[in-house]
Order: C-alpha cells, then sequence, then structure tokens
C-alpha cells in the first residue's frame, strides 16, 4: 500500500422505489411502492458559456459561466398493474365491479371479430330479435359465433348456422363479467412527483442507500410493450427532477443517504 492510498467501497444497487403525490406546498402526501424497477438513473447536465480572450494570441478560454443547471431521471419498470400504469401513460384508473348486461347491442359482421365492452364474459345470450344465436360447439356442428370469454369478444361464422343472419344485423346480448379495471391513457396533464429509492448496496453487504428527489416530473411511457421476445415486459420512463425552491437548506433536487 502506497502512502496516500484509500480504502474503496463499491456501489451495486438494488432495492424498492416509491413515488407519491405532493400538496400545493410540496408537502409529501404518501408514498407508493412501484413494483419490481430494474434501472434508476439520475443525470446532471450543465449548459455552460465560455469567454475567449484576446491579447495572448491564443484566444485562450479565460471564463467559464455556468448558465443552467437540467436534472434528469430515468427508470425501467415491469410492474403492469392499474395504478401503475395510469401514473406513467398520464391516466386515469377507473375500478368495474362485477356486474350483468342484459340488453347490450353487438352489430353482426360475418366472418369478423366484434369486441365487447368488458372482459371475462360468462352465461353469454346472442339472440336476433327473439331467436337465440347457436354458440360454437365444434367443428363439425353448424354455429353462428364463438367467444372468447376471457377477452370479452365474439367472430361470426362466414356461413352461420342461423337462417337469415346477416351482415350488420342489429343483435342483443346478455352476459356476466368479472370486476376488472380499465385505464384510459393520456388523459390527465403532468404531475410532479415526490420519489424515494430505499436501496441496498449488494457491494457492501446490503447496507442501506436512500435517494429522495423531491420534484420528478415524468414524460408518459414512450413505449408500452406487449409483444417481444423478451421474457418479461417492461415500459422505460424518462422526465426532469424540478427544483423545489420551497426548500431552504440543503439540495433543492435531491439527496443521498448512506453509512459510509
Amino acid at each position: 500500500m502506497t502512502t496516500w492510498d484509500r480504502q474503496s467501497y463499491y456501489y451495486s444497487g438494488q432495492g424498492v422505489v416509491m413515488v407519491g403525490d405532493l400538496d400545493e406546498d410540496n408537502a409529501l402526501l404518501g408514498l407508493t411502492p412501484l413494483g419490481n424497477v430494474t434501472a434508476l438513473e439520475i443525470g446532471v447536465e450543465v449548459s455552460v458559456e465560455e469567454h475567449t480572450e484576446s491579447q495572448s494570441g491564443q484566444r485562450g478560454t479565460d471564463l467559464r459561466k455556468e448558465k443552467e443547471t437540467k436534472v434528469s431521471i430515468k427508470m425501467t419498470a415491469q410492474n403492469f398493474v392499474r395504478d401503475v400504469l395510469a401514473m406513467f401513460t398520464r391516466g386515469t384508473s377507473t375500478p368495474v365491479d362485477a356486474g350483468e348486461v342484459t340488453a347490450g347491442e353487438v352489430v353482426c359482421m360475418l366472418g369478423k371479430v366484434m369486441p365487447l365492452p368488458h372482459i371475462k364474459v360468462s352465461d353469454v345470450v346472442l339472440k336476433k330479435g327473439e331467436a337465440t344465436l347457436t354458440a360454437y360447439v365444434d367443428d363439425d356442428t353448424p354455429y353462428d359465433y364463438q367467444l372468447n370469454a376471457d377477452a370479452g369478444s365474439i367472430r361470426f361464422a362466414a356461413t352461420p348456422a342461423t337462417s337469415g343472419l346477416t351482415d350488420e344485423d342489429e343483435l342483443t346480448i346478455a352476459y356476466d363479467y368479472a370486476a376488472q379495471a380499465q385505464v384510459d391513457s393520456l388523459t390527465t396533464g403532468a404531475v410532479a412527483r415526490f420519489l424515494r429509492f430505499e436501496g441496498l448496496n449488494t457491494a457492501d453487504s446490503n447496507q442501506p442507500v436512500v435517494v429522495e428527489a423531491f420534484r420528478c416530473q415524468f414524460d408518459p411511457a414512450k413505449v408500452l410493450s406487449l409483444i417481444s421476445d423478451e421474457t418479461v415486459q417492461s415500459f422505460e420512463l424518462e422526465g426532469s427532477i424540478l427544483a423545489d425552491l420551497t426548500r431552504a437548506t440543503g439540495s433543492k433536487y435531491f439527496r443521498e443517504r448512506m453509512l459510509r
């Protein structure tokens, strides 16, 4: 060991990411864990203006003035649940209690699939006037429609069993449906939230590391991966950590607590 060596403590992180709403005074209203987050990064970018002197013949830089500081945040999340999706697609999540439809409407399109307003349906009865249409049983039995009960959709037979069933017939439908939720994306504006990372340094005996970003404003998820060759899908988020001017001491952007 040389005279000026210093012991190094390395970092490899895992942990829980939580976010929470803020009131009008930037006071935290409580945190909600996001579930599995595979990547979390904070970046700092400084915009500078440089002045060049005109005396030495070298046109050397003799002043460097910082003009702007930007703090960015990136995160990759994997928890596909209603509240997290609504939060990061700038949407709203609406719970739907289990129930029944007694006189719904469906338009017949022969050979095509028509969606229902609900998923996970059961006890489906489809009618043209007073005539009950024939559901699919097997390939050897004539039928009028097939049902995808989980997805809530109907595919009409190209050659229906019921005489007189044609394109654009207005049908009635009754069914039961399970409790579910609907997430409507891009229905709300940008909101700043508090973010807290309760981490473990796996390169240092799982010592605790806590990072707090006081006002994070995320862009809507750029990509919502629904089909890919990856084992588990994810969605990536980018945004900014805004200055919290209500803080009289310490950083106005983010802080870190650790034992070392």
